[in-house]
């Protein structure tokens, strides 16, 4: 069931969108406004406004804006009904039952219980690692792949001893009934009270967020499998989750840039070289909520996976996502046989951060990935290394880089272009539309019309929607953008609702959302905010009484001039003539109520 309307408007009335913000960015007061550096692109002038009276954000540098929803949604990489969550304990609101009271009850507490078990059991984790003489092999293979007690500590690595049954006795100890063990995914199917993860060091998994929803365990003592992940359940699905990324996020968000890594021991690695703008999947390949997650963050992805076939494959096929989800992507190649862990251990920081900073554009290394394993100059090797490159050109959106992308691979080939060409659309592969159609992902320009901008006053002063509603009718629109606003606001008015969130969500365009957010970040409508609904709503009416106006005198013309038959014409002019006097005299009235207005 739904959030309800009226919850999302009471948040919105309780919290303070510049307290909120003020967690990530510096902010100082400009105004009404506020002003910092952007949290989600790289600049070095303040672009970030925040609007406190509108409860809005808006960035004039990458475009992004909305609501104090839509900014925790954006940040933390939340869903919606998250964002409401967090931002509901904060402002005190008390979320209503969704659907069976009961059955909603016992899922939240479920969850609520199983991530304080997580907490403690990571916590427990971790002082055995630093504290006990059962884990002094764990903090020996640790210490030799130089990663330190601080950053152990800021990962909550941990160890798990060798025994069976300690954890289930320990919890069972604080007060944890056999059920509730049973289905927290510590323990082995089989034997409900034998450990999953004895004898090996314990990775704390954690949501964007930084809540403990799972765990990842590494063998010592050459045991297999050499790593182990809790099972899937509701609150730990592998594909959907970064290790690190709770960690890395601001770093990530800062320098717009992330490395992804194949696993727990390389992202380690490489906090401990410095670069901390590092993520790694969890023993699956990058999927699409991967990049959905990252896209949220920063632009450009760089892919440091192992140089064997398997690495190698991960990495093309990873690539292809990110193309499709439009993130500039690059490959950095390591030594064969080399991880970024391996790299650490044996040359240092600066070894490393060497080997992270030669990275090559993806194309590039697609190319001469398929080229190493053929005979280029042979007509089966240029086939070959086609049927290898021609997938990631299909995901490529841009048209202008698939273009550039299939004359490079040409080129590279030796082959003339138009019989490539010819190859690749015969998969049945995108076709170049027309150069006039504005490039995918670009946002299209919104002309800022009369009809709009009064549009976009009243949402920025709702109060004047009465007046507004009142004056005009929406025929009397003629701007697209603008009866899309009059609607949403026509239906906010219906419902009472006062939240900017409900508002935007009835926005279709995402390109219009865009300009109503910038617009209401920026200063246009903080002086004169009355005068300016009035002085748009006379022209618009104006307008359409004098078109109305028009029409008329066009059909009394023609009514003259004999080209109408009818024998009802005489009829006809005095109807239109009294008509026309109606409008003038609808005219006159308009123009005195907006002077009176005024001149009080």
């Amino acid at each position: 069931m739904p959030i309800p309307d009226s919850t999302i408007e009471e948040i919105e009335r309780r919290i303070d969108i510049v307290e909120v913000v003020s967690r990530y960015v510096v902010l100082q007061r400009r105004g009404n406004r506020y002003l910092g550096l952007c949290p989600f692109h790289s600049e070095k002038t303040p672009s970030f406004s925040v609007s406190p009276d509108r409860n809005a954000f808006y960035c004039f540098g990458c475009q992004k804006g909305g609501s104090v929803f839509s900014f925790l949604m954006e940040v933390d990489g939340l869903s919606f009904p998250e964002a409401v969550e967090q931002l509901a304990q904060q402002a005190g609101v008390a979320l209503p039952e969704r659907g069976v009271a009961s059955e909603h009850d016992a899922v939240a507490k479920r969850r609520a219980a199983l991530k304080e078990l997580y907490r403690r059991v990571a916590g427990s984790f971790c002082h055995i690692l630093e504290n006990s003489s059962k884990a002094a092999a764990a903090r020996e293979y640790l210490q030799r792949r130089a990663i330190e007690p601080a950053l152990r500590e800021r990962f909550g690595i941990g160890y798990s001893p060798d025994s069976p049954n300690w954890l289930y006795h320990f919890l069972r100890g604080k007060g944890y009934s056999c059920a509730f063990l049973a289905e927290t995914g510590l323990f082995t199917s089989r034997n409900p009270e034998r450990s999953l993860f004895q004898g090996r060091i314990i990775f704390p998994i954690r949501n964007p967020r930084g809540d403990v929803v799972g765990f990842g365990g590494r063998s010592i003592d050459g045991r297999d499998p050499k790593y182990l992940n809790s099972p899937e359940s509701p609150m730990f699905t592998k594909r959907e989750l970064l290790f690190g990324l709770d960690v890395a996020k601001e770093s990530v968000r800062r320098e717009r840039r992330v490395f992804v890594v194949e696993g727990y021991t390389d992202v380690l690695a490489c906090h401990a070289a410095g670069v901390n703008n590092v993520v790694a999947p969890l023993g699956t390949a990058v999927t699409e909520h991967h990049t959905r997650l990252l896209r949220r963050l920063c632009d450009t992805v760089t892919l440091v996976f192992d140089s064997d076939t398997a690495g190698q494959e991960a990495a093309r096929r990873a690539a292809m996502l990110l193309e499709t989800a439009e993130l500039k992507t690059a490959v950095c190649e390591l030594p064969e046989g080399s991880d970024p862990a391996e790299i650490f251990e044996e040359g240092g920081s600066k070894e490393l951060e060497n080997r992270l900073s030669c990275s090559k554009d993806v194309f590039t290394f697609l190319v001469s990935r398929s080229l190493r394993r053929v005979d280029s100059g042979t007509p089966d090797g240029k086939e070959f290394a086609m049927k290898e490159v021609f997938p990631y050109i299909e995901a490529v959106r841009s048209e202008v880089k698939r273009d550039a992308y299939l004359r490079q691979f040409a080129d590279t080939l030796g082959v003339e272009l138009q019989s490539l060409v010819q190859d690749y659309q015969r998969r049945g592969a995108p076709r170049v539309h027309r150069a006039s159609q504005d490039a995918p992902g670009e946002p299209a320009e919104v002309i800022i019309t009369t009809d709009l901008f009064l549009m976009v006053a009243v949402v920025a002063n709702r109060d004047q929607f009465t007046f507004v509603r009142r004056m005009l009718d929406i025929d009397d629109l003629r701007d697209k953008n603008a009866v899309t606003l009059f609607l949403a606001l026509e239906e906010s008015y219906r419902r009472e609702e006062r939240a900017l969130e409900l508002l935007i969500e009835r926005i279709d365009s995402p390109d219009l959302r865009r300009v109503v957010v910038e617009k209401l970040s920026s200063d246009e409508f903080a002086l004169n905010q009355e005068r300016a609904v009035y002085d748009a709503v006379l022209n618009i009416k104006e307008r359409s009484y004098r078109q109305q106006q028009r029409e008329i005198e066009s059909r009394l013309r023609r009514l003259g001039a004999g080209t109408v038959a009818g024998d009802d014409t005489q009829y006809q002019i005095d109807e239109l003539l009294e008509q026309k006097m109606y409008l003038d005299k609808e005219l006159n009235k308009l123009k005195v109520l907006i002077d009176d207005r005024f001149t009080e």
